[in-house]
C-alpha cells in the first residue's frame, strides 16, 4: 500500500504553460464519484449520529478495562482487548474525514470516510468476539480463577460494544445505502 497507490489510476494530467512559458503538469480527477443521496442538513445529522455511535462504542470499550479481573494479567486476554482500540481510532478517523467531505465524494474520500467507518465497526465486532473467546479459554484453563463473578462481568461487558457496532452497521446501511437504490425498475 505504501508503494502502490490504489487511487493513482483515478487521476490524469496534462501539460500546461505557466506565466513564464514553462510547462507544468496539471492533475485532475477522472475516476468515479460517489454521490450521497441526501442533502447537507441530513448529512450533518448523520455526522452527529456517527460521532455519537463512536463515543458510545468508546465508552463501552473502556468499561471492560476498568474491571480488575484476574484474567487481565494474562496476555492472552489483555492483547485482544487492547487491540480493539485500533479499529475504534480508525473509526474516528473515518468520522472526521466524513465531516470534511462534501456530498460528491471521490473514490478515495469515500473509502477513507464512509467505508472506513463500516470496516472499523466490523473489526470491533470481530475483536470483541476474539476477546470473549480468549476470556473463556482462560476461564476454563484456570478452573474459574479467583473471582469467577468478575470474569463473568468482563465477558458480559463485551455485549454492549458488540450490540452498538451491529446497530451502527444497520444504521450505516440504512443511511448511506437506502433500499430504493437497489430496486430494479
Amino acid at each position: 500500500m505504501l508503494f502502490n497507490n490504489p487511487y493513482k489510476k483515478d487521476y490524469d494530467h496534462r501539460p500546461e504553460r505557466d506565466a513564464k512559458g514553462r510547462f507544468k503538469d496539471v492533475f485532475f480527477y477522472t475516476g468515479e464519484y460517489h454521490e450521497l443521496k441526501f442533502d447537507l442538513k441530513t448529512k450533518k445529522k448523520i455526522q452527529g449520529i456517527c460521532l455519537i455511535f463512536g463515543l458510545l462504542m468508546l465508552a463501552a470499550l473502556i468499561v471492560p478495562g476498568l474491571l480488575n479481573q484476574p484474567s487481565s494479567r494474562s496476555i492472552m486476554v489483555c492483547l485482544p482487548y487492547v487491540l480493539m482500540f485500533l479499529p475504534l481510532i480508525f473509526f474516528f478517523f473515518g468520522v472526521f474525514s466524513f465531516f470534511q467531505a462534501s456530498l460528491l465524494l471521490t473514490r478515495e474520500r469515500f473509502d477513507k470516510s464512509v467505508l472506513r467507518m463500516k470496516h472499523s465497526a466490523i473489526a470491533v465486532i470481530v475483536l470483541a468476539v476474539i476477546s470473549v473467546i480468549c476470556g473463556i479459554v482462560w476461564f476454563v484453563m484456570n478452573k474459574g480463577g479467583e473471582a469467577p463473578l468478575k470474569e463473568l462481568a468482563y465477558l458480559l461487558s463485551h455485549i454492549p460494544l458488540t450490540v452498538l457496532a451491529v446497530i451502527f452497521g444497520r444504521y450505516y446501511d440504512k443511511a448511506f445505502f437506502p433500499k430504493e437504490d437497489f430496486v430494479k425498475k
